[in-house]
């Protein structure tokens, strides 16, 4: 017997390695690539070719038929599957849950046995020989988990083998939580990362010392003044409120204070904090790499705390302002020599400014004589001979 599983109008065939949903068509142990037209076409194993409806059938093992054993699962707004529904709608399956996620009846019980997992509560797997949802980083024994949160630390009111708050009527443990926390030369800065769900997606994309860690619904930053809730449902939409309840603006708002940054927009066009300290020194405007929106697009949102880092903040406006920027603007522009001298003269200022500090004097004195040095080639090479 085939393994499916179906949600949120994706599809899987496990056991065959198929994979569609309603834009996108691959069949991975195959090789085949698929052409995607107004009405998409899928490739069985034997390359023959079956027009597929806006909501996609799937082709049998043979390729000359109609695959019939597909299911739907139907969540309810925590994500829990309420009825499972086979290829011609008819009810195969369903779950009537108590509040902390046991199964109090089902509607055919031992229905998924040899066919599929049961993905119930939260849309999660019930390990049918324990009784216990798998959650990734720990197991779920309805009401409690069976091991401790790894942030417990952060919530000491709260016991670390408790569910949710004791409130799973209304928030969802989905093992990550997309709210990230760093600290940067002392400032500890909150942001929105629309790529992890997990402390092990957060390990494997900025490595396991990186000192990022992922922020869960109810946490608290900007000095307990703030609190972070997650987008569950599309990761992309994060909301922050202050200690009032309100929802702070999420259109490219950067909330600064002494000892935090948060980066409240979480917009396309709001700047993505993760491109940040990205460039020379760990700054984020000395060097090519300037910070980015959700888009990809240049962002000047963020003002650096840094004053050896301000020269280069202003100068990459001056670039942007005259529509230049990157290698071909340092080295072959004339129109920035104006920003180019500004940025050697306020860098050697700050180098010779006893009142800043010994990094911030270094940095300036780096990013002068560097500068100093492309200015110089791009005189050479844009003067006729």
């Amino acid at each position: 017997m085939k393994n499916y599983y179906v949600k949120n109008k994706n599809y899987c065939v496990n056991k065959y390695n198929y994979c569609v949903n309603k834009f996108n068509y691959c069949v991975n142990n195959f090789g085949f690539d698929i052409q995607t037209l107004g009405c998409a076409q899928l490739a069985s194993p034997q390359g023959s070719l079956h027009f597929v409806n806006p909501y996609p059938d799937l082709c049998n093992l043979q390729g000359n038929a109609q695959e019939t054993e597909l299911f739907y699962y139907h969540p309810d707004h925590l994500g829990s599957t309420g009825m499972v529904t086979d290829n011609s709608s008819i009810i195969s399956q369903g779950f009537l849950y108590a509040p902390f996620g046991e199964i109090i009846s089902e509607y055919t019980p031992g229905w998924e046995t040899d066919r599929i997992p049961k993905y119930a509560f939260n849309a999660k797997e019930l390990d049918e020989e324990n009784g216990m949802y798998y959650y990734s980083a720990r197991y779920y024994a309805p009401p409690t988990f069976i091991s401790r949160d790894p942030m417990f630390e952060k919530y000491p009111s709260i016991s670390p083998y408790t569910y949710c708050a004791n409130n799973p009527m209304k928030y969802v443990d989905p093992t990550g939580e997309d709210w990230v926390e760093r600290e940067v030369d002392g400032v500890k800065e909150a942001f929105y990362d629309r790529k992890v769900r997990s402390q092990a997606d957060v390990n494997k994309k900025y490595g396991e010392n990186s000192g990022v860690t992922h922020l869960a619904d109810g946490s608290k930053v900007g000095n307990g003044q703030y609190t972070v809730y997650n987008d569950h449902k599309n990761n992309r939409d994060g909301v922050i409120k202050d200690k009032n309840g309100n929802v702070v603006n999420n259109d490219r708002t950067i909330l600064q204070n002494e000892g935090y940054t948060i980066f409240a927009g979480v917009t396309d066009k709001s700047i993505n904090a993760e491109t940040l300290h990205n460039n020379f020194f760990g700054t984020s405007y000395i060097g090519p790499n300037n910070p980015k929106d959700y888009n990809g697009d240049d962002n000047y949102d963020y003002i650096p705390r840094n004053p050896s880092e301000m020269p280069a903040f202003r100068h990459d406006q001056a670039y942007d302002a005259i529509g230049t920027a990157g290698i071909k603007g340092a080295l072959l522009d004339l129109r920035t020599l104006k920003a180019d001298y500004r940025l050697i003269k306020e860098c050697w200022d700050i180098s010779k400014n006893p009142a800043m500090s010994a990094k911030d004097r270094s940095i300036a004195r780096k990013t002068a004589i560097g500068f100093g040095t492309i200015m110089g080639i791009k005189i050479k090479l844009t003067t006729p001979f």
